[in-house]
């Protein structure tokens, strides 16, 4: 087991929280004020993510692909 001093484990549970938050205010649709800042941060730290052609919406035929 881990031995941490209070101040250590008082500095995660504050850091866990805020990314917590961060991250409840990044995967929203708004784009402004908090909302929108937390974005630019995650957006300035993410790598550009590559297409993928799986992803594509496929025309709607009215039938189920097998």
């Amino acid at each position: 087991m881990t031995h941490r001093s209070s101040f250590a484990q008082h500095h995660r549970e504050l850091r866990a929280a805020l990314f917590a938050r961060i991250a409840r205010r990044a995967f929203t649709r708004k784009t402004t004020g908090l909302d929108g800042i937390a974005k630019k941060l995650i957006a300035t730290q993410a790598s550009p993510v590559a297409h993928d052609p799986d992803l594509d919406q496929q025309p709607d035929t009215g039938r189920i692909q097998p």
